[in-house]
């Protein structure tokens, strides 16, 4: 079982692939076809940054439901199944040990964060020693910069990675009809929100500091402009003071309040920078909670540290830039800049935010997300 963990889940349906994926074990009593795909599936964090339990409980209830984990009476567990999957470098690691002596071939997924960063010397000593596992079949990357790590420093060959750009997010949102809501100056305030965890004093890792810093050069030349703030920060961690009605914090929001939230957003900036958490940290491009933001008809201004955006393949971009999604530099007079080129064209608000919503629902749906990653655990289950 996974002690006090705190992984960091890009966004809450990731809870689907921290799972025990079986089928046809020996002494597996689950009812039903013996070849069908038996998957445990939880929803068990209500933000999407869901980083202050231990979640790996799932691991073990859903293998004990399904005698797929056999205890002892020294409390020691035998896994029954034909494949394990989980997220994060710190879970398989863990994991690993009762994987190699049940003999079980794994899968997993090498996100940003969960212990991973790079030429951090406890990540790459995790990495080497999973990676090199006779019984590690496959690894999910979501950014190019991880697959471009692990080739570089020969941890496992290209054939045993898996890219897909994303990451499996809620579909809730991708019905919502952007026509439906307003947008600066059919309201009378510009709204711009930051929504992040915070996991150093001040969230500089975020951005947050330079958030700040925009609505305090902002708000004197523009009274109509609200800023928000959606995450565990509140009005002490930077001094607001004189400007506590231009700002608002809303503390970490269930999942299902953040459309509430966003639907009366027309900016949301996500001005994360690396290697500040840790060395060698970083965020996946884009975060899980600016894709949200964004299917419920945000402009998005998002940091891109590592390059992501662009397609080394055809030399173009997932979000094309000023069109689907603005890139910005984690700099506060840079982010004003073009604030200040949107207030001059209003009306490129609704239609940035259109087109990135068209192209987040193009890029995240489950045909795009899911298939893919069922496909390679099927294949392995099928051999």
């Amino acid at each position: 079982m996974l002690k006090n963990r705190k992984s960091k889940f890009l966004v809450l349906i990731l809870a689907l692939f921290t799972l025990l994926v079986a089928c046809g074990g020996k002494s597996a009593k689950s009812k039903g076809n013996p070849d069908e795909l038996v998957v445990g599936v939880t929803t068990f964090a209500d933000t999407l940054e869901p980083t202050y339990q231990s979640f790996g409980w799932v691991i073990t209830r859903y293998g004990v439901g399904e005698n797929l984990t056999k205890f002892d009476e020294k409390g020691s567990y035998n896994i029954n199944t034909k494949l394990f999957y989980c997220v994060f470098i710190n879970n398989i690691s863990e994991m690993l040990p009762a994987l190699e002596k049940n003999k079980i071939p794994f899968v997993f997924t090498l996100y940003p964060g969960g212990g991973f960063g790079f030429e951090e010397e406890s990540s790459d000593a995790k990495l080497k020693k999973v990676l090199s596992s006779k019984y590690f079949k496959k690894v999910i990357v979501t950014q190019r910069v991880t697959y471009e790590y692990l080739i570089r420093k020969n941890f496992c060959p290209k054939e045993k990675i898996s890219f897909i750009f994303g990451g499996v997010i809620p579909q809730k949102s991708f019905s919502f009809n952007v026509a439906e809501r307003l947008y600066y100056p059919d309201k009378k305030t510009l709204d711009i929100c930051f929504c992040a965890g915070r996991y150093t004093e001040d969230g500089r890792d975020k951005g947050y500091p330079i958030f700040i810093e925009v609505m305090k050069k902002l708000s004197p030349k523009y009274d109509f402009i609200r800023f928000h703030v959606i995450g565990n920060y509140n009005p002490s961690i930077i001094d607001i003071s004189g400007y506590e009605d231009k700002i608002k914090f809303y503390g970490s929001l269930p999942y299902d309040n953040l459309t509430g939230v966003f639907r009366n957003i027309d900016i949301i900036i996500s001005p994360n920078k690396s290697d500040l958490l840790s060395k060698g940290a970083f965020d996946g491009f884009p975060l899980g909670a600016v894709a949200e933001a964004a299917l419920n008809g945000c402009l998005v201004m998002n940091t891109d540290p590592n390059n992501e955006n662009f397609i080394k393949e055809t030399g173009e971009h997932h979000f094309i830039p000023d069109l689907e999604m603005i890139i910005i530099q984690p700099d506060s007079d840079n982010i004003i800049e073009n604030i200040e080129k949107i207030i001059l064209s209003p009306k490129l608000i609704k239609k940035i935010a259109f087109a990135g919503q068209q192209k987040f629902i193009k890029l995240y749906n489950n045909e795009a997300q899911m298939k893919p990653r069922l496909e390679l655990l099927k294949s392995f289950i099928s051999n």
